[in-house]
């Protein structure tokens, strides 16, 4: 089964705030929203980022227990 190709997206980011978590569908859409964000927060600097790699692990590790029950006690 092959993994679907992503969707590319751009961020909006400012050293000083938060997190970004809204993925703009374009960059014209990214640049306006930081254009936006440097008008209302003078000094700032929003920068517009857009991911070059993604990576994903599907491997899964197991640590099985054993219950109180199972345990002999001498």
């Amino acid at each position: 089964m092959s993994t679907p190709k992503p969707t590319p997206f751009w961020l909006v980011w400012n050293e000083n705030g938060r997190a970004p978590c809204y993925k703009h569908a374009s960059s014209g859409s990214a640049s306006r929203e930081a254009e936006r964000l440097a008008a209302t927060n003078p000094g700032q600097t929003f920068v517009v980022l857009e991911p070059t790699l993604s990576v994903l692990s599907n491997v899964l590790e197991y640590q099985h227990f054993s219950s109180a029950d199972d345990m002999v006690p001498f």
